[in-house]
């Protein structure tokens, strides 16, 4: 494998000999470091730390052959051969390391950056990468320019996770020249299980890699089973609907608002308004999140960064016209930056403590 950091190029068997130059240049520098330095020791068990998107931070610990596993289940489900990855993602969370064990297993070029808003900018405009994975806030930001947009389409497969797209970003994708993939899944399955091509129309649910077993409970939660997962059965929190060509994802049971009576998925409900809205602003987000109440148990919170739009009664009167009553939202909440973690995607989290505090 060869490794580019920050313009500094060296062959991964002798990255000790240029260890103390990375350091100074590459702010996660230190992780690789000892990632390598274990991986060529061929440690069997990684600890790797959850991103906290969805529920406080956590260390899992994930075998080397489930590792090796998830890396060569999605390089044969997209058949990739002599890529030249780019990774701008935390190389620290399950993500963008699997970006490079991809690479190790592959044998594949690879370069690490800096994660940034948009990194296409750095890059020159004929570059020669092939293969990216990103998170919606990357996205937003590298299709609203130009010259970031021109550097994208010479990518041949897109990886975007993290996040639920809106109706405006999944057309803008269609345009893209590239195979652009939401993946589906979290760390402890060593990153993605299960991909959806966005810009092709017959892809309409998620497909699983190939030797991947799901089942759902009762109440519709997803189990999934591979050698990613070493051959056990793990316990998602996602709610889904399996078909015979894949799944459906409908929400997250942990993120279930309990709101007089009626148990309503956020997800659901952001569709649900989003479908209603032709919000063009790139900088324009929203989000369903809640608070306790005495009289509700949970209310429904709709947070948003658009006073103009979200808080006119134009919008409201929408709103009470299209949705059921129960769904309605009991109070908006204008947050001039709506919070991202240091893996780039909405903080869910720390929204839900900022607002029990207005």
């Amino acid at each position: 494998m060869f490794i580019t950091i920050n313009n500094l190029s060296f062959n991964s068997e002798n990255f000790d000999k240029v260890s103390v130059k990375f350091h100074q240049l590459f702010n996660q520098n230190l992780f690789l470091f000892e990632f390598l330095k274990s991986w060529y020791q061929e440690k069997l068990v990684y600890e790797i730390l959850t991103s906290g998107s969805t529920s406080s931070q956590k260390q899992i610990r994930l075998k080397r052959t489930s590792l090796i596993a998830g890396a060569n289940q999605i390089i044969d489900f997209l058949k990739l051969k002599n890529e030249n990855i780019l990774c701008c993602i935390p190389i620290d969370k399950i993500g963008g390391l699997m970006m490079i064990v991809r690479a190790l297993v592959g044998d594949f070029k690879i370069t690490i950056t800096t994660p940034t808003a948009d990194p296409m900018y750095e890059l020159v405009k004929n570059h020669d990468f092939s293969f990216v994975s990103l998170v919606p806030y990357q996205l937003i930001n590298i299709l609203n320019n130009e010259e970031s947009f021109s550097k994208l389409n010479r990518f041949k497969i897109i990886l975007i996770g993290g996040a639920a797209l809106n109706n405006d970003l999944q057309n803008k994708i269609k345009k893209l020249k590239p195979d652009v993939y939401h993946t589906f899944g979290m760390t402890e399955t060593c990153s993605n299980f299960a991909l959806k091509k966005l810009n092709n129309e017959s892809w309409k649910y998620y497909k699983p890699y190939q030797n991947i077993k799901l089942k759902v409970d009762s109440l519709g939660i997803l189990s999934v089973k591979g050698k990613q997962t070493d051959n056990k059965w793990i316990k998602t929190n996602d709610i889904v609907k399996i078909y015979d060509d894949g799944f459906e994802f409908i929400g997250r049971s942990d993120f279930v608002i309990n709101t007089g009576g009626f148990k309503i998925s956020p997800e659901v409900l952001e569709k649900k308004i989003q479908n209603l809205i032709d919000v063009k602003s790139e900088n324009t987000e929203f989000l369903i999140s809640l608070v306790n109440s005495q009289e509700w148990g949970q209310m429904i919170v709709l947070v948003h960064n658009n006073i103009l739009f979200f808080e006119n009664n134009d919008f409201k009167k929408l709103l009470k016209s299209s949705l059921e009553k129960h769904e309605m939202p009991k109070k908006f909440v204008f947050l001039e930056k709506i919070p991202k973690n240091k893996s780039m995607k909405t903080d869910r989290k720390s929204i839900q403590n900022i607002i029990a505090k207005i």
